[in-house]
């Protein structure tokens, strides 16, 4: 493989010609995608495991270098009042720290933008919100919807892949995908 192209329910697998080799879905089983990943990247992951909290499910998140794929183990997780927050919708999760993963492969959105490129312009481009407080999402690519559209939020209610510009884990302008910026989140 030379690139990854993170899309908002799957990663594309490219070819050294452009082509897509095969996909590998958000909802995919967690061994095959580990192992699907493994294997593009020429490495295991090292694995941990992370217990539930507020706004969080109980997790086994998998890192490699530049890249972490999470999985929220299909909880539900009660809150401190008693409501129980659903599973993360998509199976998988992941982050993409670094522009190149494994031995020389490629991370990229559909656009071309890479982790730790230039967000604010980025936003600009996209014509997408920009507040410069270091907390930004810039939405880079929507799927189609899954379900009805809330009224107070301009944003579809479908998976997105986004461009954090937080500080996460040392890195900034990371890629992240699948994430629903029509339930809320800004």
């Amino acid at each position: 493989m030379a690139a990854i192209v993170v899309r908002p329910e799957h990663l594309d697998l490219v070819d050294s010609a452009g082509a897509v080799v095969t996909t590998l879905s958000y909802d995919a089983e967690s061994a095959e995608f580990i192992d699907t990943l493994s294997t593009v990247l020429g490495a295991e992951p090292t694995p941990s495991e992370h217990g539930g909290s507020l706004e969080t499910p109980p997790r086994t998140e998998y890192d490699w270098d530049g890249v972490r794929v999470t999985d929220d183990l299909d909880a539900k997780v009660p809150t401190e009042n008693g409501p129980i927050y659903g599973e993360i919708d998509m199976n998988l999760s992941v982050l993409f720290t670094a522009p190149t993963v494994g031995d020389g492969v490629a991370v990229r959105t559909v656009n071309g933008f890479q982790p730790g490129g230039d967000a604010h312009a980025l936003a600009i481009e996209l014509g997408e919100p920009w507040y410069g407080n270091g907390y930004d999402q810039v939405r880079v690519e929507t799927g189609e919807p899954i379900g009805e559209q809330q009224p107070y939020n301009e944003y579809e209610n479908a998976y997105s892949v986004a461009v954090n510009t937080w500080e996460w884990q040392g890195a900034s302008n990371t890629v992240f995908a699948p994430w629903n910026f029509g339930v809320g989140h800004v």
